[in-house]
């Protein structure tokens, strides 16, 4: 029996578009409560069509639960979606849960205790939204490199120290900062990792520190008008 978990006020979608997915498969939809989540057996497979927020709430419990998360693209779940590469169609995402055989280990991030499902981003936000297709229109690209110039005339540089837990540390003038899980989190950290994964035990801070406003403004237009590499590697 597959549990499929969903929010209350998902039921008539579920009902009408998610279910008739795994029509072949016993299935069972619950609604989430944190305080009543349902009793499986440790390892157990969970469907789920949650939002980012649900989602932050339930990865906690269950990874202490080793429950195997399958994600599906529910209309709110824009972070854990882009961070995790999950299916943007409900069928694909039904398909990649049904036919999965191993499981993918995940590191979880946190911040201040709580799940940080793609990236954290401190300062400059333009230069760390989620990453688009290469087949992002041109007016798509215009308006990206309008909001990040606008952006820049108006934020100066603020200071900040970052420290490691080993006691290294860097103070620098910085635009912003952005910590990812693994590259394919933001624009930045796709165009400078390329050997990350997602359960290597390690997070990327990525100091967004230009050191001229010529390389600031090479770095918005490259940015923001090429084409955007979606392959893994």
């Amino acid at each position: 029996m597959l549990i499929l978990l969903h929010s209350a006020d998902d039921v008539q979608t579920v009902k009408d578009d998610v279910l008739p997915l795994f029509a072949e498969t016993p299935t069972k939809p619950v609604e989430f409560d944190l305080e009543n989540l349902p009793e499986v057996e440790d390892g157990s497979t969970i469907a789920c069509f949650l939002s980012d927020a649900d989602l932050r709430l339930l990865i906690p419990e269950a990874s202490s639960r080793r429950w195997r998360l399958g994600l599906l693209p529910h209309p709110e779940m824009r972070s854990a979606r882009s961070g995790l590469g999950i299916a943007s169609k409900l069928a694909d995402a039904a398909t990649d849960i049904l036919e999965t055989t191993d499981e993918i280990d995940v590191d979880i991030l946190r911040c201040n205790e709580r799940v940080v499902l793609n990236s954290l981003v401190i300062g400059d936000p333009i230069a760390t939204a989620p990453a688009l297709g290469s087949g992002d229109g041109i007016g798509q690209r215009v308006r990206r490199l309008w909001r990040t110039l606008a952006f820049l005339t108006h934020t100066p540089p603020m200071r900040c120290t970052i420290e490691s837990a080993k006691g290294q540390s860097v103070e620098t003038a910085v635009l912003g900062v952005v910590v990812v899980e693994h590259g394919r989190s933001a624009v930045l950290s796709r165009r400078l990792i390329e050997d990350s994964a997602l359960a290597d035990g390690m997070l990327h801070c990525l100091i967004y520190a230009p050191r001229s406003i010529l390389m600031m403004l090479w770095f918005v237009l490259h940015s923001a008008l090429s084409p955007r590499n979606t392959s893994a590697k």
